[in-house]
């Protein structure tokens, strides 16, 4: 069982099934997943943090000539997630179909279509038709999802988040805050899930970037993060 920290913060956030990127081109939108959106300043503000604590750090040293050289190592540079903070709920979690054959499917759909990978206001629900035609998902997925997101889409949630930022242990992974929310736990139970997912609930702050993807190892494998 999770213990969390004995201080937490309190906040809102926005409920939204099926989430385009706010980056990146519509392939990298993901079925059957749902997040919600929060503040920004919450991700701004631990970006920062981190960065302020591990990012750029300068030394001076002196060459053979006995002249002075400000040296810089690149630490940790965080990465804004695509779809800004937010906290992903339920990840992929068809109800009929496993995740890889719905995953399959959406790459299959952007390689016959890719003129759609740029187009703006894409409509997520031509996707998922063309997943049910070709037999990548089946009717009660289509229609169970769509059942909830009527009833839940947008909908208004209150959630706690933990101080400490986390990261996977011994890997550069995402950086994250843990979170609480019951009411997010009994929108996954009463959909049919398990009130937990495998990650749990975590407030995603972003994901190094490639060059400092080592440095971040470091960081998960001898500081005190890690889930």
């Amino acid at each position: 069982m999770i213990k969390y920290d004995k201080y937490m913060m309190k906040s809102k956030g926005r409920i939204i099934f099926d989430p385009m990127p706010l980056m990146g081109g519509n392939d990298m939108f993901k079925t059957f997943w749902a997040i919600v959106i929060v503040s920004g300043d919450i991700g701004n503000y631990y970006r920062w943090l981190l960065e302020k604590r591990f990012g750029l750090i300068s030394w001076t040293s002196i060459n053979d000539t006995e002249t002075k050289i400000l040296d810089t190592h690149l630490g940790l540079k965080i990465q804004r997630p695509a779809w800004g903070s937010h906290i992903s709920f339920i990840r992929g979690e068809a109800f009929d179909t496993p995740y890889h054959k719905t995953a399959k499917g959406t790459a299959q759909f952007f390689k016959e279509f890719p003129k759609l990978k740029k187009q703006k206001n894409f409509d997520t629900d031509k996707l998922y038709q063309y997943l049910f035609v070709n037999g990548f998902i089946s009717q009660n997925d289509i229609d169970t999802w769509f059942k909830f997101k009527k009833e839940f889409n947008k909908k208004i949630i209150d959630f706690e988040y933990e101080l400490t930022p986390h990261t996977v242990k011994n890997k550069s992974a995402h950086w994250w805050l843990r979170v609480k929310s019951e009411e997010l736990k009994d929108i996954r139970q009463n959909m049919g899930y398990k009130r937990e997912g495998h990650w749990g609930l975590h407030l995603t702050l972003g994901s190094p970037t490639p060059n400092t993807e080592y440095y971040s190892k470091n960081l998960s494998t001898n500081l005190d993060f890690g889930r």
